[in-house]
């Protein structure tokens, strides 16, 4: 289990030492991980309209680029995404491939004499179905033989 300075050996895990913490730190905490980075970004949106409106580029057409460029990055990072896992899966397959030839060299030779098994069977099982019906239609041709003769 991690260990954490000021955990005692009462407390069983990292949420025991956020309510251990004392309020000041925990306001810290709220601080680094919510408040500051909100802010941080509140202020780059801030800067970057008051830019847009001050270099006279206010028409709503360069907002629509601004918010359609906004709007195809989260996508753009998924299609990454899914680059990575195909990327992933080309690799895998390439490293299976190498391994694969060697280990199902006993299962081909089992398939190829199973299969030879199988086309025997199925080739009996036709013979006992054709040979009658060949007989039978030797003897009409027989019988329409000799009404003929």
């Amino acid at each position: 289990m991690l260990e954490y300075r000021g955990m005692t050996p009462e407390m069983h895990g990292p949420w025991d030492l956020e309510r251990a913490l004392p309020p000041a730190a925990s306001r810290r905490s709220v601080a680094w991980w919510v408040e500051i980075p909100l802010g941080v970004g509140l202020v780059i949106l801030i800067v970057a309209a008051a830019l847009l409106i001050r270099n006279g580029i206010g028409s709503a057409s360069a907002w629509a680029d601004v918010v359609l460029t906004w709007l195809l990055l989260p996508m753009m990072l998924v299609g990454l995404l899914g680059l990575a896992a195909l990327a992933g899966l080309v690799y895998g397959m390439a490293r299976l491939l190498g391994w694969l030839p060697g280990r199902a060299a006993p299962a081909a030779a089992w398939l190829v004499r199973l299969s030879g098994a199988a086309r025997r069977a199925s080739n009996r099982l036709a013979a006992l179905l054709i040979r009658p019906l060949a007989a039978g239609a030797a003897i009409e041709a027989g019988l329409r033989g000799r009404r003929r003769g």
